[in-house]
């Protein structure tokens, strides 16, 4: 039985417009952390889909909820124009599972949304991370680096974004499942417009973010509205995939481990949280595949941005994307590509650094000096890595073998105590039958003899030991005659250099002390 939900879309001016839908059918490939995408029936037919939103989501959904969806749906006309933002896929309706729901009722009714069906895309993610639908595979990649078609993607993408951030509006998401391109790579359409971070409105408690595609404070969870940057920041992720052929800037591969954890996996997401770009040493930090090798026939002025959102944590604004990315529409590699070597023999591989050198905090902003990733680079032979895993397993048997010795330790003093206790118990009676006076005495004469023999022993001992005014002592190794320091000579003065060149004259000051001006000065 199919489940009905009444639309409702607000009229600025007049009577509020009430339809009632049926939910079909689930879009493949179409849900999301906020809930699913469903089909409509009869009434929108082909051109509207509804977006019902998850437990998860209504959780978050603020108590005006139905307020702020409202004034979007009211606006959807304005924001479609063509000089607007029409490559969004805005809500068209508030869907309540009653109709005409009372005020009281609007938070505990609200189901979702309805949006217009985008049809002919794809999501980003198959373009970039699906290895069957990248734009590289068969389309004419330039040996792994991006094509014409790539390029215009991450242009468009860009324009797009810049256009939100003119009118004030963040993503908050902008993870490859929110952009859909459509077959012939020409038009790009967004969709989460209701979790957008509007000047005007905002419907949920706080954003939501993907991990792998968020910024370092979305990723660290600090709370607070989200800023233009934090959108840029996942912008170069993905331009930097684009034009890699689908390589995440963020991926350490399982040759990296900051932890000595035999079994870590460290994801995109950790390094980000941790600010650690791969790319800024990938003899260290070891990026998989060939992307590292890809990266390096660059164009410098890409990497310099790349280097800018990844290392510096400034990323480039998406005006500077949409205004920089038109030029390498041919080629994005350098002007002069360095030519194929034969491969050197494989190096001995250094040993690991210690854990505590690894940054974990934002680099200072530095001069870009990457070099690839040379593919000889030698990985751990397997009886290394099984040795370590024995050393492991045995460290840990000795750990269990001392603490089951302590117990057994612990189990005898107990043991020891208590026939202690019994024996005097036992011997109380005795003592208490033949005197306890005499048994004192008897003891405590025992004990001052033990104590003069001891007494007796340390005065032997003493009077064995030679002393520092013994003359044998000094007659082991004559004394050695005091050498005299010899004065350190006085340092020698100069006269002013306009004393010997009547033009040269002293400067004031150093200019190397003056304050420089920024390396990327503020918009």
């Amino acid at each position: 039985m199919e489940t009905v939900y009444w639309g409702c879309r607000v009229q600025p001016h007049g009577d509020d417009i009430w339809t009632q839908y049926e939910i079909d059918k689930p879009l493949a490939n179409a849900s999301g952390g906020e809930g699913g995408i469903f089909t409509l029936k009869p009434h929108a037919g082909e051109t509207r889909v509804a977006k019902i939103y998850n437990h998860k989501s209504k959780s978050l959904l603020k108590s005006d909820a139905f307020r702020s969806l409202a004034i979007l749906t009211s606006r959807y006309q304005e924001l479609s124009q063509p000089n607007a933002l029409p490559f969004v896929a805005w809500p068209i309706e508030v869907l309540f599972t009653i109709k005409h729901p009372s005020t009281v009722q609007h938070l505990s009714t609200l189901a979702g949304i309805t949006m217009r069906h985008v049809t002919g895309h794809n999501v980003l993610r198959k373009l970039t991370s699906d290895a069957g639908g990248r734009i590289g595979n068969g389309n004419g990649t330039q040996n792994g680096l991006a094509n014409a078609k790539a390029v215009r993607i991450a242009a468009i993408i860009a324009h797009y974004l810049n256009r939100m951030h003119q009118r004030g509006i963040v993503f908050c998401d902008l993870n490859p499942n929110n952009i859909l391109v459509s077959n012939d790579y020409r038009q790009i359409t967004f969709v989460d417009a209701d979790a957008f971070q509007h000047p005007f409105v905002t419907a949920f408690t706080k954003p939501h973010f993907t991990d792998g595609y968020a910024s370092p404070n979305q990723a660290n969870k600090i709370a607070g509205p989200r800023t233009p940057d934090d959108d840029n920041f996942v912008l170069a992720i993905h331009i930097f995939q684009l034009l890699l052929d689908g390589g995440h800037p963020f991926d350490t591969g399982p040759a990296f481990n900051p932890t000595g954890d035999f079994f870590a996996n460290i994801t995109p997401n950790d390094n980000i949280k941790a600010r650690r770009w791969p790319y800024s040493d990938v003899a260290k930090f070891r990026p998989p595949g060939e992307t590292p090798a890809h990266y390096a026939r660059l164009h410098p002025d890409l990497r310099s941005m790349f280097a800018r959102a990844f290392q510096d944590f400034v990323p480039p604004t998406a005006k500077e994307w949409e205004e920089t990315l038109p030029s390498f529409a041919n080629t994005v590699e350098a002007n002069s590509p360095p030519k194929p070597k034969a491969s050197p023999p494989p190096r001995p591989q250094a040993p690991p650094a210690p854990a505590q050198q690894y940054v974990l905090h934002p680099r200072p902003a530095s001069p870009v000096n990457l070099q690839a990733t040379p593919s000889h680079v030698p990985r751990k032979p397997i009886h290394i890595i099984v040795l370590a895993f024995i050393a492991k397993c045995l460290r840990s048997l000795l750990i269990m073998t001392g603490m089951l010795l302590g117990r057994l330790a612990l189990g005898l003093a107990k043991w020891l105590a208590q026939g202690f206790a019994d024996i005097a118990t036992a011997a109380w009676t005795p003592f208490k039958k033949y005197g306890g006076v005499e048994i004192t005495a008897g003891l405590v004469l025992l004990g001052s003899i033990f104590w003069l023999l001891d007494a007796y022993e340390r005065h032997l001992i003493e009077k064995r030991r030679p002393h520092a005014s013994s003359p044998a002592l000094f007659s082991l190794a004559p004394a050695m005659p005091a050498v005299p320091t010899p004065p350190l000579p006085e340092p020698k003065t100069y006269p002013p250099l306009h004393t010997f060149i009547p033009s040269a004259k002293p400067f004031p000051s150093d200019p190397r002390m003056e304050p420089t001006p920024p390396l990327f000065p503020a918009d």
